[in-house]
């Protein structure tokens, strides 16, 4: 009898593992190149974030570094949440991600050559969630780290683009508090 319970809970530990699809994260640049001014284009960056409300922990115009507070994003339901646009995160049988989750922003803005009008901008993302990893008889919570989708990547990318493209400010429309008719 114990040989059986014991091939049994094999089978059922094993069966799983055959079955999981392999992780490839997604691929895009994390850096573009931008014809402009450092100025301009640390102006544009700056414009993102501001225009969204994004809290920035650390401003070095010299050296081109911006690091933004860690956001916290909605997991959902079901992997429904805003976290799911901006993480790529493995898919497991044994895994159901729960959150908290969060997403760490930093932009390099660098220039290309000196006395030349070609700036580099440089994003990297740091995606981490929360999640009960499933094991034989127990269920264990997990930190995981997941890929970037490049949504926010490209996000950035776009608004300093346009921002170039236009020389004045985008920003998402926002409604007044204290319009009056």
């Amino acid at each position: 009898m114990r040989v059986l319970t014991t091939i049994f809970l094999a089978a059922i530990v094993f069966s799983g593992c055959a079955t999981q699809e392999e992780f490839i994260a997604p691929d895009f640049d994390r850096a573009k190149e931008f014809s402009g001014t450092k100025d301009k284009v640390w102006e544009a960056v700056i414009d993102y974030f501001a225009g969204r409300n994004i809290p920035i922990k650390t401003l070095e115009k010299d050296s081109g570094l911006i690091y933004a507070e860690t956001l916290i994003a909605s997991v959902g339901y079901g992997e429904t949440g805003d976290f799911f646009r901006y993480a790529a995160c493995p898919k497991k049988w044994s895994v159901v991600y729960v959150g908290p989750a969060t997403v760490s922003v930093n932009v390099l803005v660098t220039d290309i050559q000196s006395g030349d009008d070609s700036v580099s901008v440089q994003v990297n993302t740091r995606h981490r969630v929360l999640a009960n990893v499933y094991a034989v008889l127990a269920t264990v919570p997990q930190t995981v780290e997941c890929s970037s989708s490049g949504y926010i990547e490209g996000a950035i990318h776009n608004h300093v683009e346009e921002y170039l493209r236009t020389s004045t400010p985008i920003r998402p429309p926002m409604e007044s508090a204290n319009e009056s008719d």
